[in-house]
């Protein structure tokens, strides 16, 4: 495998060596990284650490200790192989916000006894949204209007729990005002989407079981 500073095609190589791995191999350690896992952010990656992004700290040449963090990987799959004594590997992953594949591909190399980079990442869903809603540079410069290019913001938000509201209330959320978490399911915590009675979004309310309070309200 070949290893580079940044964990993709663009950095610097720091190491290389034949890792003839079997497709069967590939698949087997694949396997062991599905559901919660541990990763160290890459220091090329943003990342802060005492206020600095680790990207900046790595261009000066200085390497800092970070510490390993939770993720979750839903589903990771082989899709491609091309045997050599540097394989290519492709795979389809889903997982949370705050992964980072680069080092996800690394990590699994090295499982395997070797290292790796990424060549290319494509992302082809975030949340509810996939990329056969995305639209292209060259349609949005053509486009008359490009604001009707735009998902509606509730399609972004498509995941996330509703309260709906009559009109006295609407006109409270619209003005950011605190509101009962009763309106919402009852003793439920989080952050929900709050809309008027014919379904348009008003607000982004986030509620600790007794009161609603607001963390984005539209105009």
């Amino acid at each position: 495998g070949v290893a580079t500073d940044s964990l993709d095609a663009e950095g610097a190589v720091l190491e290389r060596a034949p890792m003839p791995v079997s497709e069967d191999e590939v698949t087997a350690t694949m396997k062991r990284f599905v559901g919660t896992i541990h990763q160290v952010p890459p220091m090329m990656s943003a990342r802060k650490i005492e206020g600095r992004r680790l990207y900046e700290i790595a261009r000066r040449g200085v390497e800092v200790e970070r510490e390993a963090r939770p993720v979750t990987i839903s589903e990771l799959e082989l899709t491609d192989f091309a045997p050599s004594d540097y394989p290519e590997v492709g795979f389809r992953v889903v997982c949370s916000s705050g992964t980072y594949v680069r080092t996800l591909a690394d990590d699994i190399a090295a499982a395997l006894g070797g290292r790796a980079h990424l060549i290319e990442l494509r992302r082809t869903r975030n949340g509810s949204v996939t990329i056969d809603q995305a639209v292209t540079m060259e349609e949005i410069e053509a486009a008359d209007d490009v604001a009707a290019l735009a998902l509606a913001p509730r399609v972004l938000l498509d995941e996330m729990p509703v309260v709906e509201v009559d009109d006295e209330l609407a006109a409270a959320v619209r003005n950011g005002v605190v509101i009962p978490a009763g309106l919402g399911p009852p003793g439920q915590e989080g952050v929900f989407q709050v809309v008027d009675a014919e379904g348009r979004l008003l607000a982004v309310y986030g509620s600790d079981g007794r009161t609603m309070r607001p963390e984005v309200v539209l105009s």
